[in-house]
């Protein structure tokens, strides 16, 4: 190739701004598993995201709701099964059973004694702060068990917005049921969300067992389509090669110091961007990003693009 032919397949900034706006509205992507944070164990981003925004939501609504500040939180998002779940409770508490579609899969949902009958002093008026009566080791009243029916048809209507913001998925109360009549045999893979509720004064905890089928990604999806009728420049232009970079941080030191690097060493490092990964495309500054994987490979998800930012 010729010197003149090498400068003629160079594009210029603009030329490349320009085709990356033109793609940008027709690429679709087709990677073959989901992109999970550093330190899931499992790829469920999306659906992780709908539980801590449930439970930010759960908080504040109430916290709003009775004038004190209570806080939810997401503890734990663990595998479980239906046995070991079982296991954890006790004869006395109830069980809410949750119909959830697509699909017709069940989960369940538990609120500790304690965080319940905060709950219900707190509906009928106890101020923050006050007396607390004992919580009583007995059966549910009746009552009771409508107070808990009541809540949990909430829970349910605030969990399935907050999770239909990644696929559509319906959740309903079927009914409450005893620990002992919970299926201990159902091949069903399950996972387990725990809560922490923080305002009361005490250890609260909700728990939320979800089937994994609502983590994997629907089947029958439409694919994005494409066309096919592309000139021949257009497809010479698409398949210019361009360099992705994921810049994680840098520094600035003297020959000197260089020289002196032996293996061990420890180089701390000034952020690329303080909220997170900055990706460059041909040394411009594209995308804010945060790492993760897709499968066993290292992955970075585009958070939001940066502008018009240029290579430093």
């Amino acid at each position: 190739m010729s010197e003149i032919d090498r400068e003629a397949g160079i594009l210029t900034r603009d030329e490349l701004d320009a085709i990356l706006e033109t793609l940008a509205e027709e690429a679709r992507s087709d990677a073959s598993a989901p992109f999970r944070r550093e330190g899931e164990d499992h790829d469920t981003g999306a659906l992780v995201q709908g539980l801590h925004d449930f439970a930010e939501e759960q908080g504040r609504g109430l916290s709003a709701l009775h004038q004190r500040p209570l806080r939810f939180s997401l503890l734990r998002w663990e595998p479980t099964t239906q046995s070991e779940f079982a296991d954890t409770l006790l004869d006395l508490d109830r069980v809410v059973v949750l119909e959830l579609e697509p699909g017709a899969a069940i989960g369940y949902l538990t609120i500790g004694r304690t965080l319940l009958f905060s709950w219900l002093d707190m509906a009928l008026g106890a101020r923050a702060g006050g007396p607390r009566a004992e919580i009583p080791a007995r059966p549910y009243s009746r009552i009771e068990e409508r107070f808990l029916l009541r809540v949990a048809r909430e829970i349910a209507s605030q969990l399935e917005v907050a999770l239909s913001r990644s696929r559509p998925v319906t959740v309903r109360v079927a009914e409450l049921t005893e620990p002992a009549l919970i299926p201990r045999q159902s091949s069903e893979r399950t996972r387990m969300a725990s809560f922490d509720v923080s305002g009361f004064g005490e250890v609260c905890r909700l728990r939320l067992v979800l089937p994994e089928r609502l983590l994997e990604r629907s089947s029958d999806a439409p694919e994005a389509r494409r066309d096919e009728s592309r000139s021949p420049l257009r497809e010479r232009m698409q398949s210019v090669p361009v360099r992705l970079k994921a810049e994680v941080g840098g520094t600035d030191f003297s020959l000197r110091r260089l020289a002196e690097l032996r293996e061990g060493d420890v180089l701390p490092l000034e952020p690329a961007d303080p909220e997170g990964i900055v990706l460059c495309v041909e040394d411009s500054r594209r995308f804010r990003a945060e790492r993760g994987a897709v499968g066993p490979r290292l992955a970075v998800q585009l958070i939001e693009p940066i502008g018009e930012g240029r290579g430093r």
